[in-house]
């Protein structure tokens, strides 16, 4: 049906048509008002928040400018920015780096002003080129000086760049500039330094060099010395040998008893003047002396006897009859266990430091638990307790021989005031057995060679072997000694060091190059050089030992006896032990005790090896490591080396795969215990 148009309806339906239009259209423009009003809510709560988030970026900008600028300041650093056709701008910092009134707008002719006159030309010209030329979006940096009214000349340095583009393509300039005055004043210091330094290795390497070459004269020169010395050595020592030998050798001959007195004086003082000598060249090589003491029973009455009638002829002869005094008291034992040699020597120094005085001077030996020899006088300096002990030469001599002896030396205020020497003796019950006749393991004389070209020295040595009970074969010089050596047999070999033709220790050098028994045999130097340096280098060439001259007849014994025990064959024994180590565990106890330790080693022995066997047999091992870790104790104290190698290969393996290690252990364990007794028949119980 074909629609009729608006304008042909009645009016009543137009009418109604055109109210429900308007209502429609009111109706929309109600909802778009709604809309336009919430929209506008919208906006302003949104310029709102703009508006402070601008307020806080603004605050937050504000900021971090002051922190910039305060950073600036601190650094002596600013900034600059400008764009072609526009003024430059620059952190507030530039006008205090260049010396302008904070808020002074800065120009370029500004900067200009302030650069020195002496950088000025160079750096205008710097700046036309980097405008005109140089590359951009590159750093470039410039430094120069200013002169500041106020800090003086001081340097800047500029480091700029050019950027195109930005509005309209135009270019902008920015960069920075900071004043680096302390930074190349620090640079001149670590330069400075560094080249001080450089002068500084150099002349350490010069000194170096220096130093090197002094040390090559002194070491030259200390040569020379030591070889001075070694000459005055032998030519003190060689006449001091043969006059020392020859009174050993009178004291054992019957003499008449006027004689038997100046035998005696002669014999004491002999051993005064070789303690002066060893002490002189002791001080002089600067090498601190070492004593070799050999205790014997001594009867002390005698030899302080023989002290005082010494000293007693000494002052009469010095016109000081009367001075001195030597006293004991009924205290003293009959004998007691003392190196003679060395007592003496300490009671002639405590009566050669009296003596020094024109005071009177007692010396006072009495017997409390040791030996006290107190030294009293009428001078105070004797018993002043201010004075150092080790001042005077005599009595830094008493105190090392003191303290050699395991005593010491000390002022004492016992009613009687002075210094005193106590020394802790064992009291002996008889004479030493020291005299016996050497003999080899198979009882026979020992056949000695003896290799000194002074016939004296040659003639005193050889008596005092056959004294011993010794053959003694003798020779003029090294090369005779060598030649003896390869032809016959000998069980010791007396090798003086400095000989004509071959020196004794090119001598022995060569022999223990020799193939052949007698390279092996004991060779014991005799030498005149008290040097420590000395010794070591001949014990170094092969020599068993070194006496020093004038030897005394009891370290030619224990010297012997010590060799000719390590030369004995092994069934013997002497292989078993070091004899050097057996011989110090026994010489650090006391005489009396030396026996008890024996009995206790022969013990610890037996009741280690009872128990390793046990233990063995009942397949504990770890009962059988700790009696084999015992005897390995008792083997070390005594040096027993054999013992302490088949110890050693026992404990290698595990206990069931022992069995030769342990049938061999048994074996050195049995050898070792019969050693023992043996060793200490002929190396201890003789002293």
């Amino acid at each position: 049906m074909k629609p009729v148009p608006f304008e042909d309806l009645p009016p009543k339906e137009r009418e109604a048509i055109l109210s429900r239009r308007l209502l429609r259209a009111q109706t929309a423009l109600s909802e778009a008002e709604k809309a336009l009003e919430g929209r506008m809510r919208e906006l302003a709560s949104a310029n709102y928040k703009l508006k402070v988030r601008e307020e806080e970026l603004a605050e937050r900008l504000d900021i971090q400018s002051r922190q910039l600028l305060a950073a600036q300041r601190t650094s002596g650093f600013a900034t600059i920015f400008g764009r072609a056709g526009e003024p430059f701008q620059s952190s507030a910092q530039l006008n205090d780096i260049l010396g302008f009134p904070v808020g002074h707008t800065l120009v370029p002719l500004d900067v200009i002003s302030r650069i020195h006159h002496l950088d000025r030309n160079r750096i205008v010209a710097a700046a036309e080129e980097f405008f005109a030329s140089r590359p951009s979006d590159t750093d470039h940096i410039y430094d120069h000086r200013i002169v500041h009214p106020e800090r003086g000349i001081r340097w800047l340095e500029w480091s700029i760049r050019r950027e195109k583009g930005g509005p309209e393509g135009r270019t902008a300039v920015y960069g920075s500039v900071r004043d680096i005055t302390e930074v190349r004043a620090n640079e001149r210091r670590v330069k400075a330094l560094q080249l001080r330094a450089v002068r500084r290795v150099k002349e350490l390497d010069r000194l170096a060099t220096d130093l090197e070459l002094e040390r090559g004269r002194a070491e030259a020169a200390l040569d020379v010395r030591t070889r001075v010395l070694s000459h005055f050595a032998h030519q003190f020592r060689t006449p001091l040998s043969s006059l020392s030998g020859v009174v050993e050798l009178l004291d054992g001959t019957a003499v008449a008893d006027d004689q038997r007195e100046a035998l005696a004086f002669a014999e004491h003082a002999t051993e005064r003047l070789k303690s002066l000598v060893e002490e002189a060249l002791a001080e002089a090589s600067g090498e601190g002396e070492t004593v070799s003491l050999f205790p014997a029973p001594t009867e002390l009455i005698q030899l302080l006897g023989q002290g005082r009638t010494f000293w007693r002829k000494v002052c009469e002869d010095a016109g000081q009859s009367g001075a001195l005094e030597i006293a004991w008291d009924s205290s003293l034992p009959d004998h007691v266990v003392v190196d003679a040699v060395r007592l003496r020597e300490l009671i002639d120094c405590l009566v050669g430091y009296g003596l020094e005085t024109d005071a009177s001077t007692r010396l006072l030996a009495k017997w409390d638990r040791g030996l006290h020899l107190t030294l009293v006088g009428d001078d105070p300096q004797i018993i002043d307790n201010t004075l150092d002990l080790r001042a005077d030469p005599q009595l830094r001599r008493a105190h090392f021989l003191a303290e050699a002896m395991n005593g010491n030396l000390s002022y004492t205020d016992d009613g009687n005031p002075g210094m005193c020497a106590f020394l802790p003796l064992d009291i002996s019950v008889g004479r030493s057995a020291r005299t016996a006749p050497l003999q080899t393991a198979c009882g026979a004389k020992p056949s000695i060679l003896l290799a000194e070209d002074t016939v004296s020295n040659r003639e005193v040595i050889a008596a005092l072997l056959s004294k011993m009970g010794c053959e003694v074969a003798t020779a003029s010089n090294g090369a005779e000694a060598l030649e003896a050596a390869r032809r016959q047999t000998f069980d010791a070999i007396l090798m003086d060091v400095q000989m004509p033709v071959m020196d004794g220790e090119t001598a022995v050098r060569t022999l223990r190059a020799d193939d052949g028994p007698h390279a092996r045999v004991p060779v014991i130097g005799i030498t005149a050089h008290s040097l420590q340096k000395e010794r070591d280098r001949l014990l170094a060439a092969g020599m068993s030992t070194c006496l020093s001259k004038p030897v005394r007849e009891a370290d030619i014994r224990s010297a012997l006896v010590t060799a000719l025990m390590a030369a004995q064959p092994a069934s013997d024994g002497s292989k078993l032990f070091d004899v050097e180590r057996f011989r110090a565990a026994f010489d650090a106890l006391p005489e009396h005790f030396r026996e008890r330790f024996l009995g206790a080693v022969e013990t610890d022995l037996d009741t280690y090896g009872e128990g390793l066997k046990n233990a063995f047999a009942g397949g504990d091992e770890e009962l059988a490591d700790k009696q084999a870790h015992a005897l390995k104790g008792v083997a070390a104290n005594i040096g027993a080396i054999r013992l302490l190698e088949a110890i050693a290969a026992f404990r290698d393996r595990p206990l069931s795969e022992s069995t030769q290690q342990y049938q061999n252990l048994s074996e050195e364990l049995a050898a070792a215990r019969a050693g023992c007794s043996e060793l200490f028949t002929a190396v201890i119980a003789p002293q």
